[in-house]
């Protein structure tokens, strides 16, 4: 069974691939495209678009999931994928394409507004009525929100081999992502606000780590335009886009608004502020001047 939002919105996890077509690899391309992608939402209607950028999704694309292989035309409003892409004269066409889930475990409690799996606690309030009861193992698309994730869809699923958790790092030991401790596997080689997939078994408020894996992407990509939650700043005054591994630094940590769903340019996982992508503090970050405009020295 599928739980989906009722919208028409499905969120992609967008890359362009850094060496654009495998078989002109060296080759730049127009457009600024090469090197860059953008994480936010994509709509489907008659057309696909991001941010107003067409995209060709092919309809027999294969999708690397966690639960399986499927078919681009299988994903579901609310699903979350992280996408290669490459300049066609078509326009802007899908590559590949992965499926990605913030938490995949059994529910420990269910209430109208929330669920909580491993101790990180799951907003449902935007997903219909759900029938789950404890011990149910369900995989959860959204976005991080502070220690939780906020869902954008949220799938019934069969009791798995291995639990998993993808989002931030978000303490100074570098040993919990949300409210999930995460023991066994050493991550001393890992820092506060690095993104981890964590593989493992379930124990109470507790993911037993069998393996860590880093990086959003299989393949490099330089500027990209991420869609998330900011993280509240550290000591230091650092913070990130929870679920991204992007940085920046702020001496003004009380200006950082963790609580609204925002777009924000990244280049080689450094944060750029509005004034490197030369605009004003009241104009609007978009696909095209995050993608299209060299930062300014």
């Amino acid at each position: 069974m599928t739980f989906q939002t009722p919208s028409i919105i499905l969120i992609l996890m967008v890359a362009i691939n850094l060496f654009g077509s495998l078989s002109n690899a060296e080759e730049p391309r127009e457009g600024g495209l090469t090197g860059t992608g953008l994480i936010g939402v994509l709509n489907v209607a008659q057309e696909i678009d991001v941010a107003g950028q067409d995209l060709t999704f092919p309809q027999d694309l294969v999708v690397r999931s966690p639960l399986g292989p499927l078919r681009a035309t299988e994903l579901s409003s609310g699903d979350i994928v992280a996408v290669g892409l490459a300049t066609r004269d078509t326009g802007v066409q899908v590559e590949d394409a992965r499926q990605l889930f913030a938490i995949i475990g059994p529910v420990a409690t269910v209430s109208d507004n929330h669920l909580s799996i491993m101790g990180t606690s799951i907003n449902v309030a935007e997903l219909p009525q759900l029938d789950l009861t404890s011990g149910d193992w369900v995989a959860v698309s959204g976005f991080w929100r502070k220690d939780e994730v906020f869902a954008t869809g949220l799938k019934a699923i069969p009791p798995q081999a291995e639990a998993q958790i993808f989002g931030t790092l978000a303490n100074k030991a570098a040993d919990r992502i949300g409210g999930t401790s995460i023991s066994s596997i050493g991550t001393q080689t890992y820092l506060q606000f690095d993104a981890v997939q964590v593989f493992g078994q379930p124990v109470g408020e507790q993911l037993v780590a069998t393996r860590i894996v880093s990086g959003l992407f299989d393949r490099p990509v330089r500027r990209i335009l991420a869609q998330g939650f900011l993280s509240s700043p550290n000591d230091l005054g650092d913070y990130t886009v929870l679920g991204t591994g992007f940085r920046a630094r702020t001496d003004r940590p009380e200006m950082i608004d963790s609580h609204q769903l925002q777009l924000h340019c990244s280049e080689n996982g450094a944060l750029l502020g509005k004034e490197a992508i030369g605009l004003s503090f009241d104009q609007a970050v978009s696909l095209q001047n995050c993608l299209h405009r060299n930062p300014r020295n």
